[in-house]
């Protein structure tokens, strides 16, 4: 695939990205990506390596002319797509970016995803990984914002709130508010936002294993228990066993 960067505006670009996707379309594979998904989600069938070349493509033909606000308004074309893979490719070229980001990207994120362009995990998951968290340790102070998400009525924002703190709990950074984030969503009932918040405390383990385990005894009878064992999968077999009964619901 070949797209000249002066040639096409990001409305352009788009439409050319979407003919590729289409052209590589595998109805089986995309058959067999649904099984990742309790919600229906569209996929056109690519590969992990079609989809990264793709995004290496993007990057190589349009970083000489286009910059940020080129790639955010590609973003803005292609996130309300309803296939998967067109969501994920503006996310991955958006990441590349991710020296050029400015503070009020967060108003785009926030909109992306009120507005449900990322109705599926791994959509919520692209965009919070790649590029809400750089934003946040580019801009410490957007935590309070997010802080807000755990009260959403939508389960997407509440997912987000979580994994958009998965980068700084992994290297050991703002684990205060990791573990604010983390326990504002324990009253939540939704699987997928469980999963994460448990994925987010076994992250934050890898930097103090010591803390999370006080936290879960601490914490733990009201911890969901998706959440919990989500969270304790790093812990030695004893350990696990451990925590599990102790924070089981009437242990003394």
């Amino acid at each position: 695939m070949e797209i000249k960067g002066e040639r096409q505006t990001p409305h352009q670009a788009a439409k050319r990205i979407i003919a590729f996707l289409g052209k590589k379309a595998d109805p089986e594979k995309a058959k067999q990506g649904q099984r990742y998904f309790k919600e229906q989600v569209q996929l056109f069938g690519l590969s992990s390596k079609d989809l990264d070349f793709l995004v290496k493509e993007l990057y190589r033909s349009l970083k000489p002319y286009w910059n940020v606000n080129d790639v955010i308004e590609l973003c803005d074309a292609l996130l309300p797509n309803p296939y998967l893979e067109a969501k994920g490719s503006a996310i991955g070229l958006l990441a590349a970016y991710k020296k050029d980001f400015e503070k009020d990207l967060f108003l785009k994120i926030e909109k992306w995803l009120t507005s449900n362009y990322c109705d599926s995990w791994a959509a919520v998951d692209g965009l919070c990984l790649y590029i809400l968290g750089e934003l946040i340790l580019k801009y410490p102070e957007l935590k309070e914002r997010i802080k807000k998400w755990p009260h959403s009525s939508n389960r997407w924002i509440r997912r987000a709130a979580a994994v958009s703190f998965i980068k700084m709990a992994r290297k050991g950074k703002m684990l205060d508010d990791v573990y604010e984030i983390s326990k504002s969503l324990f009253p939540d009932d939704d699987d997928l936002v469980q999963k994460a918040n448990g994925w987010l405390l076994r992250e934050s383990g890898k930097a103090d294993s010591s803390r999370l385990e006080s936290f879960l005894l601490k914490h733990g009878k009201a911890i969901p228990r998706t959440t919990l064992r989500y969270a304790i999968e790093r812990f030695d077999k004893e350990k696990r066993k451990h925590i599990l009964v102790v924070t089981r619901e009437g242990a003394n």
